[in-house]
C-alpha cells in the first residue's frame, strides 16, 4: 500500500491518501456512478452525500471507532528509460484505520503504516540492499507513516487536519462505485504535481454485494489492488537520477492484526512495538 515516506507527508497514509486523502494537487468533482444496469436503487441516491460517505467508511475502514488493519503484498518495479522494468523488490505491510465520529455527520481518521521490504527471489525481509544502478550496498528503510487525527471526512471531501496543511483546504473525493453479480467495488485515483517527478497511483477496492447491502455491517471485509507511480525512494540514494518505480500492491482487510504473517508480526513487534495500532490513544 504506500510507499515512500521521502514522497508523502507526515501523518498521512497511502491508503488514506488515495480514497480521498488523495487528489494532493487534483481538485476533482465528486464523482459516483450508482451503474445504471443495477436499476433497484441498490446505491444511495446520487445527492445522499451522507449515506456515500458512510458507504465509504465501511469499505476503507469502519462506522465505529475501532482499528480496521489492512494487510498487503506487491512487486516494485524500476524504470528507467526506455529499458525493461526490473523487478528489485517485494514489500509486506499493514494500514491501520481508527475513525472517529465528530457528532456532525463528520469523522476524524488516526492511522498507521508500516512497509517492509523484501528480496524479490526468495521474498524475505531486507536489512541491506545491493542498488543494480548504482552497485551500493544500503541499509533498507522501512516505510513507517502516520499520526492521530491526521485528516477529517466530510460529505463533500477530505480536509488535512491543520499540522500537515494549514490551509483548510477541502480535498473532494474521487469515487466511482460499480456493481456486478455477488461483487461491489470503487475505483479512486491520486496524482501530485510537486513531487521530484509527477506520481500518480490508481486503486480499486472490493467487497461483497451481500455484505454492503446489510446495513448491520459497520466494517466491511473488503480487498484492494493498486498501481503506484512514483519517484525512487529515498534510501535508495537516487535522488535527481533519471527513472522512477511501479508499485503493485493487493491486500484485504483483516478482522484483527493477528491475521498477519508470522514473519511480519514478529518483526514489527520487534523492531516497532506498539505500531500494529491506529487508536488515537497510542501516538500519546
Amino acid at each position: 500500500m504506500n510507499h515512500d515516506n521521502s514522497t508523502v507527508p507526515f501523518g498521512l497514509s497511502r491508503r488514506a491518501m488515495l480514497g480521498g486523502l488523495g487528489g494532493l494537487g487534483l481538485a476533482t468533482a465528486l464523482s459516483i456512478e450508482a451503474c445504471a444496469s443495477d436499476g433497484g436503487g441498490f446505491f444511495p441516491a446520487a445527492d445522499d452525500r451522507d449515506g456515500w460517505l458512510k458507504a465509504w467508511l465501511r469499505v476503507q475502514a469502519s462506522l465505529g471507532e475501532q482499528d480496521s488493519p489492512w494487510w498487503y503484498m506487491g512487486r516494485i518495479y524500476a524504470q528507467v528509460g526506455e529499458e525493461r522494468p526490473n523487478h528489485i523488490l517485494n514489500l509486506e505491510g499493514t494500514e491501520i484505520y481508527w475513525p472517529r465520529p465528530l457528532g456532525n455527520g463528520e469523522y476524524s481518521i488516526s492511522s498507521r503504516t508500516l512497509t517492509f521490504f523484501k528480496d524479490p527471489a526468495t521474498d524475505e525481509m531486507l536489512d541491506e540492499f545491493t542498488n543494480p544502478y548504482t552497485g551500493e550496498t544500503i541499509e533498507v528503510s522501512p516505510n513507517i507513516l502516520g499520526g492521530p487525527d491526521g485528516a477529517r471526512y466530510t460529505k463533500e471531501g477530505m480536509i488535512f487536519a491543520e499540522h500537515i496543511d494549514p490551509s483548510g483546504e477541502l480535498r473532494r473525493w474521487n469515487w466511482d462505485w460499480k456493481v456486478s453479480g455477488p461483487h461491489v467495488w470503487l475505483m479512486a485515483s491520486r496524482g501530485m504535481t510537486h513531487a521530484p517527478q509527477p506520481w500518480l497511483e490508481a486503486m480499486t477496492m472490493f467487497c461483497r454485494r451481500e455484505d454492503f447491502a446489510d446495513p448491520g455491517i459497520e466494517s466491511l471485509r473488503s480487498s484492494f489492488s493498486s498501481t503506484y507511480f512514483s519517484p525512487w525512494l529515498r534510501w535508495m540514494g537516487m535522488q535527481g537520477q533519471p527513472g522512477h518505480l511501479i508499485w503493485h500492491s493487493s491486500g484485504c482487510k483483516l478482522s484483527s492484526v493477528d491475521e498477519v504473517s508470522d514473519a511480519y508480526r514478529e518483526r514489527a513487534d520487534r523492531l516497532f512495538p506498539g505500531q500494529l495500532t491506529a487508536n488515537p490513544a497510542s501516538f500519546d
